[in-house]
């Protein structure tokens, strides 16, 4: 299958010049041109949707991801990893189709954001909780999210867990008649001095101290 992947889009892309690089399963094709880039990747599209077209009809599903354009050789591993993280993210292996990075990503973060933040609702209450456990529940790579996740909302993953417990435990510290021990485990932390830190980097005070502030 590599070998007819590889001939057709040699014949298909002829008329620009690129190296080729073999990985495993996967095929990378570095391009260059000296034209207009918008109007080489609207080609760049057609052709490789041309080619997962046909290997389809022959019973061979085929996927393509096309990276963001990059304009140095020292920032070419940013366009290696657009490639790995498109095929991993939007779960594309074994698929047959294009993802275009520049036009997914921004749609596709907002996408992650959405998916960290309805698993965290739904799991934050859980001592067990990381980023390790929400990627693997939301079907992501962990290092991903967690770049994506900072970069759309300029917080971390584990900062809005913490926000989401502490906003829960004030809730319960002014409705029920509970110790901060009890508290602490039914937000999600394992240990009460856990709980009493991450409070106070919160809100700013100690557990015990926002107990007895009347203004709470």
């Amino acid at each position: 299958m590599l070998f007819a992947v590889d001939n057709i889009l040699t014949e298909l892309m002829a008329e620009f010049e690129f190296c080729r690089m073999e990985e495993g399963q996967l095929l990378f094709y570095l391009f260059m041109t000296d034209g207009e880039v918008q109007a080489f990747r609207e080609s760049l599209y057609k052709s490789t949707q041309y080619l997962c077209d046909f290997m389809q009809r022959r019973g061979v599903s085929l996927c393509g991801v096309i990276s963001k354009a990059v304009y140095e050789t020292g920032k070419l591993r940013f366009a290696y990893q657009d490639v790995l993280e498109g095929l991993e993210s939007v779960k594309m292996f074994r698929k047959c189709g294009i993802v275009d990075m520049e036009e997914w990503q921004v749609s596709g973060s907002k996408e992650i954001v959405r998916s960290v933040i309805q698993y965290v609702e739904q799991h934050f209450t859980e001592s067990d909780l990381n980023i390790n456990t929400i990627a693997e529940g939301i079907g992501r790579n962990p290092k991903y999210l967690s770049r994506v996740f900072k970069d759309e909302t300029g917080e971390g993953i584990l900062d809005y867990v913490n926000q989401k417990r502490i906003k829960k435990a004030q809730i319960l510290m002014k409705s029920e008649n509970m110790t901060l021990e009890q508290i602490g485990e039914m937000v999600g932390y394992a240990s009460t001095k856990t709980f009493r830190r991450a409070f106070q980097k919160e809100t700013g005070m100690m557990p015990g101290n926002y107990l007895k502030d009347p203004h709470r």
